[in-house]
């Protein structure tokens, strides 16, 4: 802890100057213990107090020197008396053994060195024990009060939910709070989420007035994820899906003016069913309507398609694989799936990509093959 140098006082500001205008000084015979000019001032709250000292600066030069800083002549003191008042302020040490964490009641020893060498007016050792009072008591936080000021909302599927918003309703002084939720990303209704206060929290919390009981942490109970069938035999209307699947597939290669030469003819031949609960991020670069890797709850028929030519040749134009099907399969409470919400997915592989090496796509892009 920096002590103040006698000569930094209010009173003595200037205060070479000022002595060295005083032309009488009295010593006294018997040397002063330091401790007893010494007052310690208590900060913060109970439990968690600091402490700090001050030092009755006047008093020791009135005392010592016989020198009223308040009513002091600018001109008459000796050097050798400056020295001897500079000398005495820089001739101790003060030491506390304690400091912080203070509570009512405890007890503070105060020990004084002091150099011989410098001033013959202070005692070379001494101490005075102190009592810790007046420290007020902090404002207590529970879990309660952290769950009642908290308000925290989710988003996402069911077993990959995550935290849509933390609202705060605390007053201004507690409004630099903030939280965390465990597993976030992970989330399923009907669980309890874990919500404790960020580490920084805490740690302001611990420098202010309030104390926090217990971890900083409470539960909220996880709800409005949207919830996808873990596999495609859970969705209990599957057979509409299929037909749509079946139907939307023969739409988009539809054949057309196939009697004349430059009509088109189409080929398709399912070569498997893949279902995904939840989404893979992958940057697919561009896709016809929706990357196959990011949506949730998706049904995808794999099909190769042969492309001819219409008249009475039937030349064969291209060959390419589809994966073409539907996301957002979400389920009710009855397990079913509403049909007007399904989002229109399709990928297209030319003539480079083997069928085998779309099917191990799938696998990659975390499908699963079921029959």
């Amino acid at each position: 802890m920096r002590r103040k140098n006698f000569f930094n006082m209010k009173a003595w500001a200037g205060f070479i100057g000022l002595i060295s205008l005083l032309f009488i000084l009295s010593a006294c015979s018997s040397k002063e213990d330091l401790t007893d000019y010494i007052e310690l001032n208590y900060y913060g709250i109970d439990t968690r107090g600091t402490v700090s000292y001050t030092i009755d600066e006047e008093a020791i030069v009135k005392n010592i020197f016989d020198i009223d800083v308040n009513n002091v002549n600018r001109e008459d003191l000796s050097s050798e008396t400056i020295a001897e008042v500079n000398d005495l302020s820089k001739s101790f040490e003060i030491n506390l053994d304690k400091k912080e964490n203070l509570s009512n009641g405890d007890k503070i020893t105060v020990t004084v060195t002091v150099d011989p060498e410098m001033t013959k007016h202070l005692k070379e050792k001494s101490e005075k024990v102190f009592e810790v009072i007046g420290l007020p008591e902090g404002t207590k936080i529970s879990a309660a009060d952290l769950e009642k000021n908290v308000i925290v909302t989710f988003k996402g599927a069911n077993g990959k939910g995550v935290v849509s918003n933390i609202d705060k309703t605390f007053e201004s002084e507690l409004s630099f709070l903030s939280f965390i939720v465990e597993n976030d990303g992970e989330l399923k209704n009907g669980e309890q989420a874990k919500v404790s206060l960020t580490p920084e929290s805490i740690e302001q919390l611990n420098d202010s007035d309030f104390i926090l009981e217990g971890d900083g942490s409470f539960g909220v109970d996880v709800t409005g994820l949207i919830n996808y069938a873990q596999s495609a035999d859970e969705i209990a209307n599957f057979e509409d899906i299929n037909r749509m699947l079946s139907e939307g597939i023969k739409r988009k290669y539809k054949n057309s003016s196939e009697q004349y030469s430059w009509g088109r003819v189409y080929e398709i031949n399912l070569e498997g069913m893949f279902y995904r609960q939840f989404e893979k991020k992958i940057d697919e670069g561009f896709s016809w309507q929706s990357n196959l890797g990011d949506s949730n709850g998706n049904l995808v028929g794999v099909y190769s398609i042969k492309e001819f030519a219409g008249g009475a040749e039937g030349k064969l134009n291209r060959k390419f694989t589809i994966v073409y099907g539907f996301s957002n399969l979400i389920l009710d409470k009855n397990n079913k799936v509403n049909l007007t919400e399904l989002v229109e997915i399709s990928k297209g592989y030319d003539d480079t990509y083997s069928l085998e090496s779309v099917l191990k796509l799938m696998e990659g892009y975390n499908y699963t093959e079921f029959k």
